[in-house]
């Protein structure tokens, strides 16, 4: 299939690096459990570095690369949830700007920190069953984004800067979360907004 699977138990601070695939299209896919993701910009030319920290002994992860796309899941067998027992895990992930891509975040549960400034990201998905989630675009967006979509089942939400994410279409979906959308930053370009909610806190 042309695809090239590595396994890897991560430990305790276990260090994760990947270097950019040699494709044209680039695509990040992280599909976690419950845990707490931390993602920040990093300088270097590698694409993706950081730390699998749990506090009950190894979990299980596996980093997937099939051309430009590369996915990193959580394990979902007993070592996975003797790590959970413990504690969230926490994931902590500097991510490369040398090229653009597009990113996407599944999380189970849990909180994700996101801050997504000067990121080249052409598209940015963001699905979470429950749990809170701040999302930050400090700076520009150096390239045009098709689409921001975001959707949680229950929890909070908050977005800051995004004009900053030089973004063309918004898409907010969830259930019974509390939703606080800052629009400040630099608009560079006509933008949509869709926010579609149930039982839900709407501060634009």
């Amino acid at each position: 299939w042309g695809s090239e699977v590595m396994a890897m138990i991560a430990t305790n601070a276990d260090p994760i690096q990947i270097a950019y695939p040699d494709a044209s299209e680039l695509s990040l896919h992280l599909a976690l459990g419950t845990c707490r993701v931390r993602i920040t910009p990093g300088h270097g030319d590698v694409w993706v570095t950081g730390t699998f920290q749990d506090r009950a002994g190894p979990m299980l992860y596996n980093v997937t690369e099939d051309g430009g796309t590369v996915r990193i899941c959580s394990g979902w067998g007993s070592e996975a949830v003797m790590a959970m027992l413990g504690g969230c895990p926490v994931v902590n992930l500097v991510l490369g700007r040398s090229r653009l891509f597009a990113l996407t975040v599944e999380l189970a549960g849990g909180e994700l920190e996101l801050e997504l400034g000067g990121l080249p990201l052409c598209q940015l998905v963001l699905k979470q069953g429950a749990g809170r989630a701040d999302v930050v675009f400090s700076e520009r967006n150096p390239i045009p984004m098709t689409r921001f979509q975001f959707s949680n089942g229950a929890g909070v939400a908050e977005f800051h800067q995004l004009a900053n994410a030089n973004c063309a279409e918004f898409i907010f979906e969830g259930g019974a979360v509390s939703y606080r959308c800052d629009f400040g930053g630099t608009l560079q370009r006509n933008a949509s907004v869709k926010i579609a909610t149930g039982a839900s806190s709407l501060d634009i």
